[in-house]
């Protein structure tokens, strides 16, 4: 089999793939060696019984024409073959009372102001900092490179508490705090503005769920004659005079790229490459940045017609200063709609490592019951408080299945089953800034963890990945004409 190719990409996730679509698009041959049987990284699907199931990408922003992630999207040359549904509301529960907040930023500001009527000033002032924002979040800003601004090293916690003393509308203001995977007092008004924003312009989720995405992205990757290989475990890559020289597996095969990228979390990056071209400084910067919580998740199949199709619902029970520490997400796919009815139900909270020491060591196959019995009881407790919203929901659900940070950490390699990647910290701004670009001139990064998360964050970090390779090949010809 033929195994050398133009580029060699570690990882068939989200980044991995878009990162292959864009480069194939362009003209190179690319591999992509994936260390599971499945693609996708953290958005791949599961099938139980029939079923098809998402573990990620709920819903994401700025999917109309001429908004950043429908430009990306077309980018990529995927945009006329997406089946995406709009998402016109969301609903935010916080201490028993219930917003529903429209997209549009019209829309929105104008349901602000009915809520608060003497909040215009701070109104005005947040959707005016979202729209600076994200306007400048452009393809030709994207590939010009960012620019570390006031945005990136100021906190959203911070500037909502300046611009209103109502403790109602600051919770309001940042209720989809758990989308960044950190408390709210961490989060950069960039972070916030750019999540936000994107969502303000516009909300869309997959039709045929993320199956339908990641069909897509295969296809096209393959369609222009590049590979997608899976049960490909990356052990090394082997370094030569400065650039990697192949990158060898676990079963002894070895791939040979002129460039590569690596889409894995940047401390398992460190762990493929043993060179001193990577400092120590720069491993000891990795190995202290901090890691995004988990999730629980909880995956439902509902019996037919009992459970009517739902906004997404942002359920935030308990408040403190720096944001909500107990809060659950609940959200209908759209694959799994019915006419008015829901079949599939996913029920996501934050969860960290800690709540599962005494498994930490365990593998994916061989978990002890108590473990599951852990899984079954944390379930039933989050049934019982949904009961309290919905009644008889238990008695409707005809399978389910969970899933903690453990298998996160087993189906992803993140660490410690982080959700979300390196913690974008506001205080810790230039330290969390990772560059596309490493000291092995031929090694390239990609990821959650290189920009930030979500399909907006990882769409954008796969650009700057995949442009600084066009970049680097156009300049090389370009000195050797000289």
């Amino acid at each position: 089999m033929d195994k050398k190719y133009d580029i060699i990409i570690v990882g068939a996730g989200l980044s991995g793939l878009l990162c292959g679509a864009y480069l194939s698009n362009n003209g190179y041959r690319v591999c992509i060696l994936e260390k599971h049987k499945n693609i996708g990284g953290a958005i791949q699907t599961f099938n139980r019984r029939g079923v098809t199931f998402d573990t990620g990408m709920h819903f994401f922003g700025a999917v109309k024409k001429g908004q950043i992630q429908y430009e990306l999207f077309k980018l990529f040359g995927i945009i006329d073959k997406l089946e995406i549904e709009e998402i016109k509301e969301f609903n935010a529960i916080i201490e028993d009372k219930e917003y529903v907040l429209p997209t549009g930023f019209g829309k929105y500001k104008n349901k602000l102001l009915n809520l608060f009527p003497s909040e215009n000033e701070a109104i005005v002032k947040y959707i005016l900092k979202l729209k600076e924002v994200i306007k400048n979040i452009t393809i030709d800003n994207i590939i010009k490179g960012f620019v570390l601004d006031v945005n990136h090293t100021e906190g959203i916690y911070q500037f909502v508490n300046d611009i209103t003393d109502n403790k109602e509308l600051r919770n309001v203001l940042l209720f989809n705090n758990m989308l960044y995977g950190i408390d709210a007092n961490k989060a950069s008004i960039y972070m916030h503005s750019v999540i936000n924003g994107s969502f303000l312009q516009s909300v869309g989720m997959f039709k045929d769920g993320t199956k339908q995405f990641l069909d897509i992205l295969q296809n096209t990757i393959e369609q222009n004659g590049s590979d997608i290989l899976t049960s490909k475990e990356i052990q090394k890559f082997e370094i030569e005079d400065g650039n990697i020289k192949s990158c060898l597996c676990k079963n002894g095969e070895k791939y040979y790229g002129k460039k590569y990228i690596s889409t894995l979390h940047p401390i398992k990056n460190l762990e493929l490459t043993d060179t001193t071209l990577i400092k120590k400084f720069y491993r000891k910067r990795i190995s202290e940045l901090e890691n995004t919580y988990g999730t629980f998740l909880i995956f439902i199949e509902m019996q037919q017609k009992t459970f009517l199709f739902q906004n997404p619902k942002f359920i935030c029970d308990k408040i403190t200063e720096h944001g909500f520490n107990s809060s659950y997400l609940l959200y209908t796919p759209y694959s799994g709609k019915d006419g008015k009815y829901a079949n599939l139900v996913k029920v996501m909270l934050p969860m960290t490592i800690k709540e599962l020491e005494k498994w930490e060591n365990s593998s994916l196959y061989n978990r002890p019951e108590a473990y599951y019995e852990f899984k079954k009881k944390k379930a039933e407790i989050i049934f019982a408080e949904i009961e309290k919203r919905y009644p008889n929901f238990t008695k409707h659900i005809k399978n389910y299945y969970t899933s903690t940070p453990l298998t996160y950490r087993d189906y992803t390699g993140t660490v410690n089953g982080s959700a979300y990647g390196v913690v974008n910290d506001f205080n810790k701004a230039v330290k969390s800034m990772l560059s596309v670009r490493t000291k092995v001139r031929n090694l390239y990064f990609s990821g959650q963890s290189i920009n930030f998360h979500g399909m907006l964050g990882v769409s954008i970090t796969a650009l700057l990945t995949s442009d600084a390779i066009i970049k680097d090949d156009e300049f090389l010809r370009k000195s050797k004409k000289i």
